[in-house]
């Protein structure tokens, strides 16, 4: 019962963090903007919960946020770089996305909670096109499988094949990249064996994931 209500909250999370409308704004104001969520149930040596995202604008200006949790030890943390792509390294990002891979990639499907998955892995990426923002995706879990897996499975398996360039790309550049550190965010919880507590704890948590999530304002001049 525990697992199931942790799901649910952190999945809840998730939706709103992956599938938060962006502001209307002209399509070519960014180039590209990636979420990356991994969450594991299980006591780790590390934080149980990693978040990166990271939003691209036309001159080559990037936002990057790295975010940290540690339900067992209540810690959460988010981190803010910037940096700047030179002309080579953006036009490497724009040939991936204009790719016929990435092009062809279907609408995202949210995977539906409350489940009772042990772990899951979620990455988006929404793509200004002439028409529309493309907004595409992929889910990955262990453990009960979400009620919509039979239907949407399909799709982030073929979701997952086609966007690796793009995942790629972007753990090359998170990690290889000289970012400027900005700012960095910290906050603590007592720990609590009691399951009303942990949700509560957890929710409170989200409060550091949430704030600001990679907003496209952070690029702006």
């Amino acid at each position: 019962m525990l697992h199931r209500l942790i799901a649910f909250l952190l999945l809840s999370g998730v939706a709103f963090l992956v599938a938060q409308d962006i502001p209307t704004r002209r399509n070519g104001e960014f180039v590209v903007r990636m979420d990356e969520t991994e969450l594991t149930m299980h006591p780790t040596a590390g934080p149980n919960n990693v978040g990166n995202c990271l939003v691209v604008a036309p001159d080559g200006r990037a936002h990057l946020e790295l975010r940290r949790q540690e339900f067992l030890h209540g810690r959460a943390s988010l981190v803010s770089y910037e940096g700047t792509l030179n002309p080579k390294e953006l036009d490497i990002l724009r040939t991936i996305l204009d790719g016929e891979m990435i092009r062809s990639v279907p609408q995202f499907v949210m995977p539906a909670t409350s489940m009772g998955v042990d772990s899951y892995h979620v990455i988006t990426a929404k793509i200004p096109r002439p028409s529309a923002i493309q907004d595409i995706g992929y889910f990955e879990w262990q453990g009960k499988a979400p009620e919509n897996a039979a239907s949407a499975g399909e799709s982030w398996s073929r979701s997952a094949a086609a966007m690796k360039p793009l995942v790629e790309w972007f753990h090359s550049l998170k990690s290889m990249y000289s970012w400027k550190c900005v700012r960095i965010q910290e906050a603590a919880f007592a720990v609590s064996l009691g399951e009303k507590t942990i949700a509560e704890k957890m929710q409170h948590s989200m409060i550091v994931a949430k704030s600001p999530l990679c907003s496209l304002t952070s690029i702006e001049g």
